[in-house]
């Protein structure tokens, strides 16, 4: 095989198992059989082997590479990564709808984005050019930690963007070309799933390790492993929860939350499936409770609901108060 025919070959195996994987750790879809998979992989290695020159930094192969790091480097956050208020009853629901309408002296739009709270630990993404180039934890919200190696293990985080198509960006109502969506910014949760964090407790406990507390703190613990290869032991996946485009505001180019989340599962992201618009507070309440009713059901844990302004434009209208975002 000439090195010509590699690069085609690398290429071709490389779109294939992100597709396969894409499907499975994306939408809990088999769409080719573990060993099958793991052939392909295994043909990726070998032939990487031979020409390394040609290892790309999203190559399947490059998601636990590289020594482990011996320190978190510090990143600063673009935008802050704010905290959101807390409210226990309705009665606070509808006083802070109350006070919206008093801010601006005038009715508010009633459209909400209503998003189950993950009980993980807040990642930020950097893409340049489609490529994943940083990872870092929330930290202040100012300033976070540098665990791009670690993050890199998840199989549920793209290395590469997908590619979208003109007819992609026409049904979300989107007209800018889609090289606008190469350089951005995802944020979301880094998860344990329940079951997960009970077969890793149990593999833990025969083998007379200490256990997992909990799986909030898996995930902290897992993502400040100096070793990446124990980082992916511990099988985690990332939520979105958030978008923004470098040089853009928010409702700039993407005008909803709703419609966020569709571009991010576009791109390649996971998002719950519970997440919903919802016009009005009687149909937030309505969510909420049915969110409630199942919370024990869910992959994975939660502790609460998260409402928003469906519409973007609203959102920096709003402000931010001390270190809390009013959305």
């Amino acid at each position: 095989m000439t090195k010509k025919e590699a690069a085609l070959r690398l290429q071709k195996l490389r779109a294939e198992i992100d597709y396969h994987r894409h499907n499975y750790h994306v939408f809990d879809r088999e769409t080719l059989s573990p060993a099958a998979l793991d052939s392909l992989k295994m043909e990726l290695f070998r032939l990487e082997n031979e020409y390394p020159e040609l290892i790309t930094p999203d190559s399947p192969t490059q998601r636990v590479a590289g020594q482990p790091s011996a320190k978190f480097k510090k990143v600063s956050h673009r935008q802050p990564m704010i905290s959101l208020y807390d409210s226990f009853t309705r009665e606070d629901m509808l006083a802070w709808e109350d006070r919206n309408r008093r801010f601006f002296g005038q009715p508010l739009s009633q459209d909400y984005y209503v998003e189950v709270k993950l009980d993980g630990l807040a990642v930020s993404l950097r893409y340049e050019a489609g490529i994943l180039v940083q990872a870092a934890t929330r930290g202040d919200g100012r300033i976070g930690e540098d665990v791009t190696a670690n993050v890199r293990t998840i199989e549920s985080v793209p290395l590469r963007l997908r590619d979208l198509e003109t007819t992609d960006l026409k049904s979300l109502g989107l007209k800018e070309p889609a090289q606008s969506f190469k350089n951005l910014e995802v944020r979301g949760e880094a998860i344990m799933e329940t079951k997960t964090f009970k077969k890793l407790n149990q593999e833990y406990a025969a083998a007379g390790k200490a256990l997992l507390a909990n799986p909030r703190n898996a995930v902290a613990g897992s993502l400040r492993q100096l070793d990446p290869k124990i980082t992916a032991s511990r099988h985690l996946v990332f939520y979105a929860y958030d978008l923004l485009l470098d040089g853009k505001e928010r409702g700039e180019i993407i005008e909803t939350r709703a419609q966020s989340d569709k571009l991010v599962n576009l791109l390649g992201f996971k998002t719950p499936a519970d997440n919903k618009q919802c016009f009005g507070l009687s149909e937030v309440f309505k969510q909420y409770d049915k969110i409630s009713e199942k919370r024990d059901r869910l992959p994975y844990q939660i502790d609460g609901t998260v409402v928003k302004f469906n519409d973007l434009n609203l959102w920096d209208k709003m402000g931010v108060v001390g270190k809390h975002r009013v959305i």
